[in-house]
């Protein structure tokens, strides 16, 4: 094991005051992005399952390092003639969004990450053709923080456009 994935699997190895403010700033981020609306599509993510039933249970957990969350997918009929619409399916998967090795990413960075990524998954969401069968963890690229280039929420959100991510679940990309 090397010494980074010690210091991510143990915080007294490692800085853990870094480790509390990415982990606050990944949270943050997602709170203020979810829903994420697109199209008859529609991604939340959720807090963690079966945590203690306080008022605000985490929406993220560290598994073997990683940063995870619970994403449902629900797909929507179109509205009826009463503008009333009905559930098609729900996709429910736990994915993970930030990888243990690049936990020590600053968290404003890690924040745009997440904002960005939202912006580009609604804009997939709603070009995401009818007969698309994705499932919540496809639309989650945690590998785009190794970029050095995106630094800006508009910057992720377009290169987590390009068809070799989530282009390819997007009509006419």
């Amino acid at each position: 094991m090397t010494r980074a994935q010690q210091q991510a699997d143990h915080p007294e190895h490692g800085d853990q005051a870094h480790g509390e403010r990415a982990l606050a700033a990944i949270e943050s981020a997602l709170r203020e992005a979810s829903p994420i609306q697109g199209g008859a599509r529609e991604l939340v993510a959720l807090s963690r399952m079966g945590a203690s039933a306080e008022d605000d249970p985490p929406w993220t957990w560290r598994e073997h390092g990683h940063v995870r969350t619970t994403l449902r997918l629900i797909c929507w009929d179109g509205p009826r003639g009463d503008g009333a619409r009905s559930i098609v399916d729900i996709r429910e998967q736990d994915a993970v969004i930030v990888l243990r090795e690049l936990i020590a990413t600053p968290p404003q960075r890690l924040r745009a990450y997440i904002l960005g990524w939202a912006d580009a998954v609604g804009v997939c969401l709603e070009r995401m053709p009818d007969d698309c069968w994705a499932m919540p963890a496809d639309l989650v690229f945690p590998r785009i923080l190794q970029l050095k280039r995106p630094q800006t929420r508009e910057h992720y959100a377009a290169a987590l456009l390009v068809r070799s991510r989530l282009g390819r679940w997007m009509s006419g990309a």
